[in-house]
């Protein structure tokens, strides 16, 4: 299987998040209100308490349905989310969105 080096992504608890009948979400990060859309919401749900974009994407894809370029689609939300302070990387402090680059571009081990 894959290596054990991907780079791990987890939810950041929000004060208050309402699921929309669409999918779509709105999300209470601080004091921000965040609307996100319903593949973004889905791959939010998907990272839990720490997944890979390639789990990630496995379960968006359960959850949506397939798409040709799933992969690429879930690697640019996680960033849009991990921009805005949704999503961090598994043991890197909070508070700090986007501290030391971009995280998705670390070479993963082969």
């Amino acid at each position: 299987g894959p290596g054990g080096d991907a780079p791990r992504w987890e939810r950041v608890t929000v004060e208050d998040g309402v699921l929309l009948g669409d999918g779509t979400a709105a999300l209470m990060l601080g004091t921000r209100l965040l609307g996100i859309s319903a593949l973004a919401a889905a791959v939010w749900r998907a990272a839990g308490d720490g997944a890979t974009r390639e789990e990630m994407t496995r379960r968006v894809v359960e959850e949506m349905g397939p798409h040709p370029e799933a992969g690429r689609v879930v690697e640019e939300v996680v960033a849009s989310l991990a921009a805005v302070g949704l999503l961090r990387p598994v043991g890197r402090a909070a508070g700090l969105p986007g501290e030391g680059g971009q995280p998705l571009r670390q070479p993963e081990a082969r």
